[in-house]
This record gives C-alpha cells, structure tokens and sequence, in this order.
C-alpha cells in the first residue's frame, strides 16, 4: 500500500484506496465529489437511513458506500480510507480525479483533447459514480474522436445505455463487410451483435439487389397514348448503369439518394407527365414509405430487436 504520489493532496478531506490489487491511497477533496456524485454525498452526508432512492444501475454502488461506512472505512485517514471495487483500475481513477479535482486537465494530462483510452477512463469511472459532467465530457470527446470507431462505440453504447452511441455504430458498420470484422472487433461487438450485424447486411444485400434489377411499374397520365413506349423507357432507364442499377450495384448509394435523383434520371421518351407521376409515387408518405427506405427500415428493426434484447430501453 501507498500513496499516490501526485493525488495525494496534503490538504485533501477524503482517502480512497485503489482495490485492483495496487492498492494505491489518494487523498481528494470530499466537497466537490459530493456536489457531482448523489452517490457520494449519500454515503458521506446521510444517515443510512436516508440513503437517496437510485437506479437499478447504481445498487452495486449504493452496497458498496453503505458497507464502506458501516465498517468505518470513512476516509478520514488512510488506514480507513474507502476500498474502491478491483473494476475500477487505478490508472482509471488517476484520469477521473485530473478531471474532477483538477479543472486544468489540459496541463495535468498533458494530452487535449484526450485520448480515446483517456476519455474512456473517465466515462467508465464517472458512470460508476454517477458522476454527470464527467460523463458528458467524456462523451463529446470521444464523439469527436476519429479513433472511437464504430465496434468500441457499440460496445461502449451497451454498456453504458447510450442508445445514440449504438444506433450510430451499427449504421457505420452497415458499411463494413462482415468479413473484414477483425477477432478483435467481434469480440466488442459480442455474439448477438455479431449475429444481427450479420444478418441486417445480408437482408439489405438481397433487398437492394431485388430493388436494382426489377423496376417498379410506372404510374400512366390520362394523357398516355403509348403505356408500352413509356414502360419500355422507364424499364431501360432502371435497369442502366445510368439509372437505378447503376447507382445501387455500382455507385452503392444509399436510398435516400436515389429518391433525390429520381425525377433527374434520363427516361427517354417517357412522356414528362408519366415520368412525374411515377416519381412521385416512389417517393413514399407517412402512410407508406419509399420502397428506395426498406433497407433503413431492416436495419431500424435488426438495431431495436437487439438493444430490446439486450436490455436497452
């Protein structure tokens, strides 16, 4: 056991003690972790008693302040310092306290804006602690972080409910062929992930595929006099490098862009009315979306059925 040697405060209120096997004391200032932690502030403030109501999510935390306080680990000095859980690693708490105690992170850290495995550190232990603006710093960092990449992101997101952070992931990884996923990334992403990453691509493939060599039927004026002529182009058009196939198979744009290209593609001698009825019909509404959206609509159901599975709400 011994002190840390830079968060050690000679002045400090409150002695921590590192229980991941380093068994590393700090000394910190009990006010302002009691004024961002309702955790703290219940177990160094309250009678047990009158201990705050909190998450489901939190209860391992509650236990461990309140069995802390019970057996008189207070944190008055450091043969009674708080025993932190062994999941949270001292190098952990080394950047959660920089943050919390510290407001000059830059210099203390020497990093800004910090890294991925910095910001991580903090996210992980101010979640812990319930700590708020820990977690909203760690988050716009790590959102603006192009080394976060998606599989950590969604891991990340499960674990700590973020269900934008996990949304966002599995669209960028939509764009990732499965194959490529390396042992590393299918471990963040985990078997279920894995599995619905995997099947949420493979149904988009057959949907696109389906969607680029079959065109839709046109939709007629009362002024045609010549369906066939006009079928014939709109058929020519869609199934053309230059026209939808085109643009699904080898541009591999998105639906979205092809409703905006839509009324641009090159139709030959459909006549302009046909041509803009059977766009605008393709264009979906509130009751009935675009057939071009089906494959956000597979990847909405694939992203919800597993955060349900999982447990995210």
């Amino acid at each position: 056991m011994g002190r840390h040697p830079s968060l050690y405060f000679a002045d400090g209120t409150l002695t921590l003690q590192a229980g991941d096997g380093s068994d590393i004391i700090y000394n910190v200032y009990r006010e302002p972790l009691m004024h961002h932690s309702p955790l703290f502030k219940g177990m160094l403030s309250l009678p047990h008693a009158e201990l705050p109501s909190l998450s489901p999510a939190a209860t391992n935390v509650r236990e461990l302040l309140a069995k802390a306080r019970e057996t008189g680990l207070e944190g008055l000095k450091d043969e009674t310092a708080v025993v932190l859980p062994a999941q949270l690693k001292s190098a952990e708490l080394d950047e959660f306290i920089l943050f919390l105690f510290l407001h000059a992170y830059v210099l203390c850290s020497g990093e800004f804006p910090p890294s991925v495995e910095r910001a991580c550190a903090i996210l992980k232990v101010s979640h812990f602690f319930a700590v708020d603006c820990g977690i909203t710093f760690a988050r716009t960092h790590l959102d603006n972080n192009s080394d976060f990449g998606p599989c950590h992101r969604f891991r990340l997101g499960f674990d700590y409910q973020i269900r934008e952070w996990i949304i966002d992931a599995f669209d960028q990884l939509m764009g990732v062929p499965i194959g490529e996923l390396s042992p590393e990334d299918e471990m963040l992403l985990g078997p279920r992930g894995y599995r619905a990453v995997a099947r949420a691509q493979s149904r988009c493939l057959d949907s696109r595929l389906r969607l680029a060599v079959r065109a839709e039927e046109p939709n007629h004026s009362n002024e045609c006099l010549n369906h066939y002529s006009c079928k014939e182009e709109w058929t020519k058009m869609w199934t053309s490098t230059r026209g939808v196939l085109g643009d699904i198979i080898v541009h591999d744009f998105p639906g979205s862009r092809i409703i905006e290209r839509l009324h641009g593609y090159p139709v030959g001698h459909m006549g302009p009315d046909c041509h803009r009825r059977t766009c605008d019909g393709l264009l979906g509404t509130a009751d009935k979306p675009s057939i071009f959206l089906k494959e956000e609509e597979l990847i909405d159901e694939e992203i919800y059925t597993l955060m349900k599975e999982e447990g995210v709400v």
